[in-house]
């Protein structure tokens, strides 16, 4: 009769552990083969259902190639598509109605046109501002917003089809961030019509100021390829007596 050691038995315990773990016992894998093949229909019917939207949405769309969009048609179907998928997707069930509040539809034209309303009026305040010895004549207003809001006007600016805006923007990507410049006060004049609705004059109004006291004069936002007005926000402005006599650089 064979002996063995108790060092023996157990390598041999381990070893047939070890060759179970790489085969594998029928069952485990007739259930790891099960999941896998609910996996891939899975995926499989995700992306028909995928498909099947996407062509809904496409034939919906259509309707939209006889009417007056002209070139803006693609970007219109291109906007349109995003918003429906992200609404079907927050409607269907079973859903809650925090997911669908938070679906609701963001109008950035909105948002800017009060923002920039509020943006006028710190300027127009500022301009009456204590002149700064480390920066004299300059003003900078700082107001948090979401990259993606900003990124939103900054693309706007880059596809505008007014010459006066796009022949006097220059931008600037760093790792600070994203910059929006432009270098004719007329082009700003322009982007804050579109911005806050109001007309060229009201818009101007805000841009520049009669000062009274001792500082008696006029003081006014100045907007050039060397002073440059930049969002969010920096500017240079100018202060002239009653003269006329500019007492800036």
């Amino acid at each position: 009769m064979a002996s063995f050691s108790v060092e023996e038995v157990l390598e041999e315990v381990v070893y047939m552990q070890d060759d179970e773990r790489e085969c594998g016992s029928p069952e485990s894998r007739s259930e790891s083969e099960s999941i896998e093949e609910q996996t891939e229909q899975l995926t499989d019917d995700t992306s028909e259902r995928e498909s099947l939207l996407e062509a809904t949405i496409e034939s919906c769309l259509a309707a939209f190639d006889n009417l007056e969009l002209g070139d803006n048609l693609v970007l219109f179907k291109s906007h349109m598509q995003k918003y429906i998928k992200g609404s079907y997707s927050a409607f269907k069930p079973p859903s809650d109605p925090m997911k669908i509040i938070l679906n609701a539809g963001f109008n950035c034209s909105s948002a800017f046109a009060v923002e920039s309303k509020l943006w006028l009026r710190k300027i127009s305040f500022r301009l009456t501002g204590k002149i700064s010895i480390r920066n004299p004549y300059r003003a900078e207003i700082t107001r948090s917003m979401p990259l993606e809001l900003f990124l939103t006007l900054r693309r706007a600016v880059q596809h505008t089809r007014k010459q006066e805006i796009a022949d006097h923007v220059a931008y600037d990507q760093n790792k600070k961030g994203y910059g929006v410049m432009f270098t004719s006060r007329k082009a700003v004049i322009e982007v804050f019509c579109q911005l806050s609705s109001l007309n060229a004059t009201a818009v101007y109004g805000h841009l520049k100021k009669d000062l009274i006291g001792r500082r008696r004069g006029k003081a006014k936002l100045v907007v050039n390829t060397e002073k440059p007005f930049a969002f969010n926000i920096s500017f240079h402005y100018g202060v002239w007596n009653m003269a006329g006599f500019p007492l800036h650089n």
